[in-house]
């Protein structure tokens, strides 16, 4: 059996997702979930079509009816055997070592898992345009700012909403009167990232240096424990020490 998911309704308070069990061209039944959020709503739905189809009183043959009841168990064990492997896969993750993880490979596109992204974005925007009439912003300056910090020329061209929640985050932070040509840009960790990299390699350290100095000033044991702005500072003082050691070595 197949599931087909449908959004069906979305706000910042609910979310409700209906859902419909195939066996190859035939559904076997539809359910309604409501949550208050979409991924709630859509895991409601399917327990309450699990449930029709083992209690459904069929029309027809005795075997008609088993070949429900067996396909919602399939879809039974399905579900069962998915939160195994993410437990699992979760327990694995945290029984490793800093040491055994590659914190430069966590960050790389391959290795990030895939979330889903939401379908409505009406509340972010709605924050956005908030925040421009705050602001004192047109459309003309939202697009200077757009390119200066993302690289788009209007909101319109923004098809990642990761995008769109830096770009809330941004304008929340800056102050009533900034022009946009001088607003303060979001923060990038992969650029971030990059950035420390270089300045490791050029400082000649290895791992378990950096893990000391980094341990030393932050309390923590890999870079992926910083908050963005504790990124920032921590290439501050990285490229501090690279000025001290250039100027030692050139006197």
């Amino acid at each position: 059996m197949r599931i087909h998911s449908e959004l069906c309704h979305k706000d910042e308070n609910i979310a409700i997702v209906k859902v419909t069990g195939w066996e190859n061209d035939k559904i076997l039944g539809t359910s309604l979930g409501e949550a208050n959020s979409a991924e709630e709503a859509e895991d409601r739905a399917i327990k309450r079509l699990i449930n029709l189809l083992n209690t459904k009183k069929v029309d027809g043959t005795s075997s008609e009816k088993s070949n429900i009841v067996d396909s919602s168990n399939n879809l039974n064990k399905i579900i069962q055997q998915d939160i195994i492997n993410n437990s699992k896969a979760k327990k694995d993750i945290e029984t490793k070592s800093p040491r055994e993880v590659d914190e430069d490979k966590i960050i790389s596109k391959n290795s990030i898992t895939e979330q889903k992204e939401p379908i409505d974005w009406s509340e972010e925007l709605s924050i956005i345009d908030a925040n421009l009439k705050r602001l004192c912003w047109d459309r003309e300056k939202e697009g200077i700012y757009l390119d200066r910090a993302f690289g788009y020329k209007n909101r319109n061209m923004i098809t990642e909403f990761s995008v769109i929640k830096k770009f809330v985050e941004a304008l929340e932070k800056t102050k009533s009167g900034t022009k946009p040509e001088f607003a303060d840009l979001p923060l990038q960790r992969e650029d971030l990232m990059q950035k420390s990299n270089k300045l490791l390699s050029l400082l000649d350290w290895d791992m378990p240096k950096a893990r000391t100095y980094l341990n030393s000033k932050f309390n923590c044991q890999t870079r992926q424990q910083l908050t963005d702005n504790q990124l920032s500072e921590f290439n501050k003082l990285l490229t501090q020490l690279l000025e001290k050691t250039e100027n030692k070595n050139s006197s």
